[in-house]
C-alpha cells in the first residue's frame, strides 16, 4: 500500500503535497534527466530518418553522377578509383598510390544548372604539426575566385584526410541573405550544408576501391549518411544535445515558477519559491513519462511535452492551492 500510496503521489496534486520541502538538487536532477530522457527517442527518429536525406537536393548532387557521365568524368572518377584508398585498422585512409595534391572534379549540367563536384585529398598528419592543404573552414567561399558564384551553377566538395571525411553543399555564403546569397535553382532554394566524420568511429569499413567506380557518390552519400546515423544514435550526441538545451529545460520552468509563485503565494497553501519549483518538478514527471512512451513512435509530441507539462503543472496548482488545511 505504501508503494502504490507514493505512486499516487506523482499522479493526484494533492498528494504531491508532500514534497513541497525536498531538496531543490533532486528537482533541478529530474528537469536534467528529463532532457535526456527525451533526447532518446528524439535521436532515434533523427538517425531513422537520415537514410531519407539521400533523394534531398543537396545529396542527389552526389547519387546523380552516375546518370551524367562523359568521357572526361569517367576518367576522373577512373583515376580516383586507381588510387585505392580505403581506410586502415588504425581508421585511416591510405592509398595504394599518393593522390595528387590537385582538385579532381567532376561536371554535370541537369535541368540547366551545372554542377561542379570538387574532389580533394589532403593527407597531411596533423600528429606531425602539418598543416592541411585545404582549410575546410574558409576556401570554399565565394570571396575564392575559383568558386565564385556563377548563375546556374553549383559547387559541392568533398574532402578525403587521413582522419576525415568532409562534405559540403554550396558555398559557405549560400542562403546569407546579407550576402545577397538567397539563390533558388528551379524550385529548389540552395542552403549551405557541411559535414565532417572520422572514419574510425563512423564508417570503419570505408573504401573507394569500387567495382564500379563511376558509383563514387552514391558511395560516399550512403557513407556519409550511415555515419550521420550513427552519430544521432551517440551517447556523445545525447550529452551535446543536453548541454545545448539544458538552459531551456531549466530557464522555462523557472520562469513558469517564478510567474505562478507572483501570483499566487499570498492566497495559496504554498507560499515559498522552492514549494513551487519542487512541485513543478514533481508534475513534469508524468507528462515526461507518457511523452517519453509515444515519441518513440511519434516523435513529433516531443515538441508537446513543455505544453503539456506546463497544463499539468498549473492544474496541479490550483488544486494544492485549494487544498483545505487539514488534507
Amino acid at each position: 500500500m505504501k508503494v502504490l500510496d507514493f505512486l499516487k503521489s506523482f499522479i493526484f496534486p494533492t498528494k504531491m503535497f508532500r514534497f513541497r520541502n525536498m531538496s531543490v538538487l533532486i528537482s533541478l536532477l529530474i528537469f536534467v534527466l528529463s532532457t535526456y530522457l527525451l533526447s532518446l527517442p528524439f535521436g532515434k527518429a533523427l538517425a531513422d530518418s537520415v537514410m531519407a536525406q539521400k533523394e534531398t537536393y543537396n545529396f542527389r548532387a552526389l547519387t546523380e553522377i552516375v546518370d551524367n557521365l562523359d568521357d572526361e568524368n569517367r576518367a576522373v572518377l577512373e583515376e580516383i578509383r586507381n588510387l585505392e584508398c580505403e581506410a586502415d585498422e588504425k581508421g585511416q585512409l591510405a592509398c595504394a598510390s599518393q593522390p595528387e595534391e590537385k582538385d579532381y572534379e567532376v561536371v554535370y549540367v541537369k535541368n540547366g544548372v551545372t554542377k561542379h563536384v570538387h574532389i580533394f585529398f589532403d593527407f597531411y598528419d596533423p600528429d606531425k604539426d602539418e598543416k592541411p592543404r585545404i582549410n575546410v573552414e574558409k576556401d570554399f567561399s565565394i570571396e575564392n575566385d575559383a568558386y565564385k558564384y556563377v548563375e546556374n551553377e553549383e559547387h559541392y566538395f568533398l574532402v578525403f584526410t587521413r582522419k576525415i571525411l568532409h562534405f559540403q553543399a554550396h558555398q559557405l555564403e549560400m542562403g546569407n541573405k546579407d550576402k545577397n546569397m538567397e539563390i533558388t535553382h528551379g524550385e529548389e532554394k540552395l542552403a549551405h550544408f557541411r559535414i565532417g566524420l572520422d572514419y574510425a568511429n563512423f564508417f570503419p569499413d570505408f573504401s573507394l576501391k569500387l567495382a564500379n567506380p563511376y558509383d563514387l557518390g552514391g558511395y560516399v552519400a550512403e557513407e556519409v549518411l550511415g555515419g550521420l546515423a550513427v552519430y544521432y544514435r551517440s551517447v556523445y550526441y545525447r550529452w551535446m544535445l543536453l548541454r545545448q538545451t539544458i538552459l531551456v529545460t531549466l530557464l522555462f520552468p523557472l520562469l513558469m515558477v517564478l510567474m505562478f509563485w507572483l501570483f499566487f503565494r499570498k492566497t495559496g497553501r504554498l507560499t515559498r519559491f522552492e514549494e513551487y519549483f519542487n512541485i513543478s518538478a514533481i508534475s513534469s514527471i508524468i507528462p515526461l513519462l507518457l511523452v517519453f512512451a509515444v515519441a518513440w513512435f511519434l516523435p513529433v509530441v516531443i515538441y508537446y511535452y513543455i505544453f503539456a507539462f506546463s497544463l499539468f503543472y498549473l492544474f496541479c496548482l490550483f488544486k494544492i492551492n485549494n487544498m483545505r488545511t487539514e488534507e
